[in-house]
């Protein structure tokens, strides 16, 4: 009996299906293998809910105990003792115990990873209606996938065909009979003479009816010569015919003769008739027979096939009818055709088509059916559209029919079987794919990659798209058409044409990477590389007919990979000959990797902390709280490199924590694409510094012990100092004055030099020879002293002048400074981008110069290759967001961040600090122009309104600017 007890009916997967359905969701399937519905993996809850819902027979076999499950379909070839429900939830080999021995190898084999297999009409016994017994079945065992991919179970679909089977057996029986007695003459004379009936004329027919010959009756009684004749009652015939002559008739008469040895029913319409002598005696019976026996069998048989017929058609899926006279009136009908007009066979029997289905009127039928009629030839109708009426609503369905003429023994026609079949949802199905292949190849005309169609034994291009075109080195409309080696013939010997005709011939796809081919790009062959797909197309019938080609150019891949191993092996060297300590770490999970001997002697674990991830090669990280796999993690996730200076780190050596001190930086390394790869480590041991910074700490913490004991000595310290404040108050008016005076007195006599040098090459270079190029590199000289001490003076006032501050519109002081650069603008043709700025409070001159040093480096500083594109954007930043190392000189709850990026030369990230020092230049006078002040400037005046600057850049990708001012 089936357990019960458990209500799964919340599990939508198993609502619906009838009987099986309802004992499926009421089964307690926590005593199973498989648990609560709530643990089935999907696939299971798919396949169920799919057979559940099917028509078709289906059981399903699932899990390490096969556990059973069937549907409604299935249920009736479980009889109505046996089995059912007994088998639902079992395992497959206690339900199936007494077909497990043929069916239980196929089924493992096919869990092991074997292949679906399909019988058909075998024999197999079943225990049902409370015995064993036998049945024919044509089924399939088809592997089933778990979530994972895995074979976790074996679907069974199954139809029972013993009944077909037994009346093919019975129907070859009749038939061999059948043949047997065509063969046999039809029609017998023999004269029977006297009281016991001596045989004496017998003719061909009736001897090879007998199954004698000639010598072995004639002259013989009759019951000697055929004593198998005797009992059968015709002793008892003859003599009352011989004795009263009285004619007997006699039809279909059984007779059992024997032939071949052995005793067969014969059927037979015979005539006793007395024959008389001349004297009117009767001298003995003549016998006039003609066999029927075929008639009659044919007649039995007829009857026979029409029962089967009938039976066939009534259990056929097929809808099947037949039409009589002209108002076609339904001779016969089953219900799969009933069903289409919603009636029952029985109901609609001896009614007429169009009041059994009216909504056939107008749609055409009647006329088809009537020129059958008329014609006596078929109508076959394919994919033709049919309106019905079904759950309620009229709806055109799709069917395959045929109208099959019956003629009557004279040729007449009055009926006409019809036999139809829904495709529907084949016909659908086969739209859907062609509107999904019309748009799949619309969309390879603008594919990125190479795609084509080829088909045939000569594999013939049927399509190329445009990238596939490129590939080749020929335009599409010279490929299309011609075989593969004929459009492209250097491709013979690579083994191409073999790779399509394997395709073609197995049916399984091929996939390949990065593959050499050698292809002719004009009027010269070259090596590209690509990723190439060969995948069967099939038709409705499952032919193949095409092969889609799908082609990815990985030239460039390739060429950068190769690369990039070369710089590997680079890297390895420099990592490996290093001074400090490095390693890579590769992937999020930071697997060490290329690790040198200092920083193996760092972690003190040998060589083989090589393929482990840092956080098994150094646990203490994890177990002291150490933040280095979290900031490791944000560089990984980040791409933004990190610098630290005397971090503490905590070792575990020879079994001991030992406190350590490093300079650490972690840059990330990008592959091709920009992703972040990998992470290099460079730990310098600063350990012994540190260590005397602290004792130096300390000594110093001893000493201011000591300023309680001095205040009085700072506050007269401080006197001292506000004195200083005047002096240096007065000190920079006096700065101020030299640096006028300064800049006057120096550039007057750079003024003579240059004055005095125009003169002289002027007036006497035809008699300076070597002298001018002299003379010119002294005015050069001059002109850079002149821009040194213009740049110096700059640097002075801003450091030594603080303007009064006012509202000072940024986009206003860009707009001034752009319209003084606009010569050196339009020379290099440069794009700028300028986002809304706001208002600040400050001084306009010093604003106005560093945004003018900013743009004059942004275009001194461009890329040859590359037009100049310098953009200028602002947001808003609170002052809990500000990154650490955003050190303003003014307090403030919001900061204004007016980022200046541009699309230059760009520099190291190393030197993001250096620049922004006095005369700090990293290119040469002879690459670039300049002091080595203006950043300094720049640097000045954001200190000057409350913020700061800094600079992000990589060389080759440009540099941004961030000036942060207080908001």
């Amino acid at each position: 009996m089936v357990p019960e007890q458990s209500d799964n009916a919340s599990f939508p997967f198993l609502a619906g299906g009838g009987e099986m359905g309802q004992l499926t969701r009421h089964y307690d399937w926590s005593n199973t293998s498989l648990g609560h519905p709530d643990r089935w993996p999907l696939s299971l809850r798919t396949l169920v809910h799919m057979m559940l819902s099917s028509r078709f027979p289906m059981l399903i076999f699932w899990g390490p105990d096969l556990i059973t499950f069937y549907n409604d379909a299935f249920r009736p070839s479980l009889g109505n003792d046996g089995k059912h429900p007994s088998s639902l939830g079992q395992r497959g080999e206690e339900s199936w115990a007494e077909s497990w021995p043929v069916i239980g190898p196929m089924i493992r084999g096919i869990m092991g990873g074997g292949d679906a297999v399909w019988f058909e009409d075998q024999k197999l016994p079943i225990y049902r209606e409370g015995q064993m017994g036998y049945a024919y079945w044509t089924y399939s065992f088809s592997p089933l996938a778990d979530d994972a991919g895995a074979v976790s179970g074996v679907l069974v679909t199954c139809t029972e065909t013993t009944q077909a089977v037994e009346s093919r057996q019975q129907l070859a029986v009749s038939e061999e009979r059948f043949s047997r007695l065509i063969e046999q003459a039809p029609v017998a004379m023999a004269l029977f003479s006297g009281p016991r009936f001596v045989i004496s004329l017998a003719n061909e027919q009736v001897l090879d009816y007998w199954g004698r010959t000639r010598e072995e009756v004639i002259n013989k009684p009759l019951f000697d010569a055929l004593p198998e004749a005797a009992g059968q009652g015709f002793e008892e015939l003859l003599t009352g015919v011989y004795t009263t002559g009285k004619r007997f008739v006699a039809n279909e008469l059984k007779v059992m003769l024997e032939r071949n040895g052995q005793l067969e029913p014969t059927y037979i319409d015979f005539v006793y008739e007395p024959f008389y002598e001349s004297d009117g005696v009767i001298s003995g019976v003549l016998v006039i027979s003609t066999e029927i026996t075929d008639q009659v069998l044919t007649r039995r048989q007829v009857e026979a096939n029409e029962q089967l017929l009938d039976a066939m058609i009534q259990r056929s899926p097929l809808g099947v009818a037949v039409f009589r006279g002209t108002s076609n009136l339904i001779e016969r009908v089953n219900p799969a055709l009933s069903q289409l007009w919603n009636h029952s066979a029985e109901e609609v029997t001896g009614w007429p088509l169009l009041e059994a289905a009216p909504q056939l009127a107008g749609q055409g039928f009647d006329r088809q059916l009537e020129a059958v009629r008329e014609t006596g030839q078929p109508f076959i109708g394919r994919e033709q559209p049919v309106r019905l009426v079904r759950n309620g609503q009229l709806k055109e369905l799709f069917f395959d029919y045929v109208y099959e003429p019956l003629p009557n023994p004279d040729g007449s026609i009055d009926r006409v079987m019809v036999v139809a079949n829904e495709v529907t949802e084949q016909r659908l199905a086969r739209q859907q794919i062609e509107q999904s292949q019309q748009r799949l190849l619309a969309s390879f005309e603008d594919a990125p990659v190479g795609i084509a169609l080829i088909s045939g034994k000569e594999l013939i291009f049927q399509m190329a798209n445009p990238f596939y075109g490129r590939l080749a080195g020929r335009p599409p409309h010279e490929l299309v058409g011609k075989p593969l080696l004929t459009a492209l013939p250097e491709l013979a010997g690579q083994g191409f044409d073999e790779l399509l005709r394997q395709v073609m011939s197995t049916g399984e796809s091929y996939r390949n990477h990065e593959v050499p081919v050698v292809v002719r790009h004009g009027d010269r062959l070259e090596t590209i590389y690509i990723d190439h797909t060969y995948h069967p197309q099939r038709d409705s019938t499952g032919q193949i007919t095409h092969v889609l080609v799908v082609v990815v150019d990985m030239t460039q891949h390739v060429h950068t990979r190769r690369a990039v191993e070369a710089s590997e092996t680079r890297l390895r060297s420099v990592i490996a000959s290093a001074p400090a300590a490095m390693g890579l770490f590769m992937g999020r999970d930071l697997v060490v990797e290329l690790p040198n001997q200092a920083f193996i002697d760092i972690v003190g674990k040998g060589p083989d902390i090589v393929g482990k991830p840092l956080r098994e090669v150094m646990p203490e990280l994890l177990t002291e709280n150490q933040p280095f796999l979290q900031i490791l993690d944000t560089v990984y996730t980040s791409g933004q490199m990190f610098q630290s200076f005397g971090s503490q780190v905590k070792i575990v050596r020879n079994g001991v924590m030992t406190d350590n001190f490093y300079n650490i930086t972690y840059t990330p390394l990008r592959d091709e694409q920009g992703r972040v790869f990998a992470i290099l480590d460079i730990a310098i041991d600063v350990t012994e510094q540190i260590k005397a910074q602290q004792d130096l700490q300390q000594s110093e913490a001893r000493y201011r012990q000591l300023s309680a004991d001095l205040e009085q000595q700072v506050q007269a310290r401080t006197q001292q100092l506000q004195a200083l404040v005047g002096d240096l108050r007065r000190s920079n008016e006096n700065l101020q004055q030299f640096a006028y005076v300064a800049s006057h007195d120096l550039q007057e006599p750079l003024r003579k030099i240059q004055s005095f040098g125009d003169i002289l090459k002027t007036q006497y270079a035809d008699g300076l020879g070597e002298g001018v190029n002299f003379l010119e590199r002294m005015q050069a000289a001059a002109s850079r002293m002149s821009t040194l001490i213009k740049d110096l003076l700059s640097f002075s006032r801003i450091s030594t002048q603080q303007e009064d501050q006012a509202q000072v519109s940024l986009t206003a002081v860009v707009q001034e400074v752009l319209l003084d650069l606009e010569m050196v603008i339009d020379e290099t043709k440069a794009q700028v981008t300028i986002d809304p700025l706001p208002t600040v409070a400050g001084d306009t001159s010093q604003l106005g110069q560093l945004f003018s040093n900013l743009f004059s480096n942004a275009l001194k500083f461009r890329r040859p290759d590359a037009t100049p594109q310098i953009r200028i954007r602002c947001e808003r930043v609170v002052a809990a967001a500000l990154p650490p190392a955003i050190q303003p000189t003014r307090t403030a709850d919001v900061y204004f961040c007016i980022e200046v990026a541009d699309n230059g030369i760009g520099f190291d990230a190393r030197y993001a600090d250096r620049i922004f020092q006095v005369f700090q230049r990293l290119h040469s006078k002879g690459e670039f122009a300049g002091t080595g002040i203006g950043l300094a400037i720049c640097q000045k005046v954001a200190a000057n309104h409350g913020g700061t600057i800094t600079a992000t850049s990589q060389p080759g990708q440009g540099a941004t600017f961030s000036l942060y001012l207080p908001a």
